[in-house]
């Protein structure tokens, strides 16, 4: 009897020690914005899933942290950085100059080998595209906060388009199909995805550096201690492998 009473001591002693373990974990918050994929997406069983949100796990696993995601519209990702509602963003963000002034950002952890980094969609049997000049008199759109919308509205005039904004691409896809948008301008990885599910659309790359920083880095906090930490777990990560085994999971 005495020998049970001690199994069933030391049974709660380690259950409790493990509690007290799991509650001492760090729990971040964490920004990212759903329907960009292969970045981050919603699968079927409603879980956040893509190449950001397995990268940022095996980060958060690096830097002895728990992600408490939060899916947000991804204009307004960057401002809720700099204020400080959340130290920690990722969501396909590209580290441009303008955003640097607002928020810091790690390495890059993902650059697109081709300068045809953007592509125009569009259905073939309403307009007729090969280049930009191709965009005369149509109205032409991209996602809220992307640098695909910062481009559209700085050469608008020079091709004489006309710009929409909306805060997803697959409200733009569907306007597209409905003949309210001619165009949409997007990242090549996020064109793939879009026409794998909408197969009568086209596209068309084009070559032009949105902006003078390319690739794909994580936002934090201006001061936060986790820019550190988050650099030296990508750092850790590029020399094991396990980012060139999630590129090629979601991008080949």
């Amino acid at each position: 009897m005495k020998e049970f009473i001690i199994i069933v001591l030391i049974g709660m002693m380690t259950l409790l020690g493990a509690c007290e373990q799991a509650e001492d974990v760090e729990k971040v918050t964490v920004l990212t914005s759903s329907g960009y994929a292969p970045y981050e997406i919603v699968d079927t069983k409603g879980n956040l899933t893509g190449f950001d949100i397995e990268l940022m796990e095996a980060i958060a696993d690096e830097m002895g942290i728990v992600i408490e995601w939060s899916d947000v519209s991804f204009d307004g990702i960057i401002a809720s950085i700099e204020t400080g509602q959340a130290e920690i963003a990722i969501a396909g963000l590209s580290p441009t100059e303008d955003r640097k002034q607002q928020v810091d950002f790690c390495t890059v952890y993902y650059n697109a080998e081709s300068g045809l980094t953007n592509v125009l969609i569009f259905d073939p049997a309403e307009v007729t595209v090969e280049t930009l000049d191709d965009l005369d008199g149509l109205i032409v759109a991209a996602q809220t906060g992307t640098v695909q919308a910062g481009f559209l509205d700085n050469v608008k005039d020079e091709y004489n388009f006309t710009v929409e904004l909306r805060t997803d691409n697959t409200a733009i896809v569907q306007e597209i199909l409905t003949g309210n948008i001619d165009v949409l301008v997007v990242e090549h990885a996020i064109s793939e995805e879009i026409l794998n599910v909408n197969t009568n659309l086209a596209t068309v790359g084009f070559e032009s550096y949105l902006d003078d920083t390319s690739g794909n880095a994580i936002a934090i906090t201006k001061g936060s201690a986790y820019l550190d930490q988050i650099n030296t777990a990508i750092a850790i990560l590029q020399e094991d492998g396990t980012i060139d085994a999630l590129i090629a999971e979601w991008f080949e």
